[in-house]
């Protein structure tokens, strides 16, 4: 079964992979470690205070050292997962915009969402993207957004999946098979990250519905606009580097 947690290439192409709650700590520690004052004087100085981060392994274990600081953490044995083959084949429908925008677009949206089911739905045409949350019998909020879009489609991510855009700046493409609302979304913002997120399965508008004609959903599953009660419904979220 793949292990979790962050892989590492390391020399000669091994592979190292380190635990996710390790990992997750490793970056507390990295953000709230004192930096070293930089000698104006000196660019080189000024260039590495940056903190490159040393990193030593063994069989076992990984050690990283920055600054004063050294973390070590044991090392996962068994096989990581080949991220590669989560990555849709087909997904020339795309949709570009500015982080910033969507970014204001969900907060605008944000309340309604949280009261309903952390459920924003992106809607789009060649030109403009509506982003839209609802709640209760009436609730809803919409804001829109300009864009650039191969044409008309749509989807449904829980809300938490877009808290990344807050930390973005510059256009972002959002990927996903044409017509097919069920579709994973592969989001691209320029750097190495590839995010692949599952959607929800929602009840689409009429209008949407005509502009981008999703696929049913399966046998025995309704649309809707709640997440059933065991959380199933909730989407994940995947990372992979180029």
């Amino acid at each position: 079964m793949p292990a979790p947690g962050v892989a590492l290439a390391g020399k000669e192409g091994e592979r190292l992979i380190i635990p996710g709650s390790a990992a997750s700590r490793l970056s507390e520690v990295w953000n709230k470690a004192p930096r070293e004052a930089p000698d104006y004087s000196s660019l080189v100085h000024m260039v590495t205070t940056k903190r490159p981060m040393r990193l030593a392994w063994t069989d076992a274990n990984l050690w990283a050292g920055f600054g004063p600081v050294t973390f070590r953490t044991m090392l996962v044995k068994g096989n990581f997962p080949n991220y590669d083959q989560l990555i849709p084949a087909d997904n020339s429908s795309e949709v570009k915009f500015f982080a910033q925008d969507l970014e204001r677009a969900v907060r605008q949206a944000a309340g309604m969402a949280r009261a309903g089911s952390d459920i924003v739905r992106l809607e789009w045409t060649e030109k403009s993207m509506t982003v839209s949350a609802r709640a209760g019998v009436g609730g809803r909020v919409d804001a829109i957004i300009p864009v650039e879009a191969t044409g008309a489609d749509a989807t449904a991510l829980n809300i938490s999946y877009l808290s990344f855009l807050k930390d973005r700046q510059g256009q972002v493409t959002l990927a996903k098979q044409p017509g097919n609302t069920g579709a994973p979304v592969v989001i691209r913002d320029g750097s190495p990250l590839i995010q692949v997120i599952m959607p929800l399965t929602v009840a689409q508008d009429k209008k949407a519905t005509a502009a981008a004609s999703s696929t049913p959903a399966p046998e025995g599953q309704q649309p809707s606009d709640e997440a059933p009660e065991d959380g199933s419904a909730k989407g994940e979220e995947r990372e992979t580097e180029n």
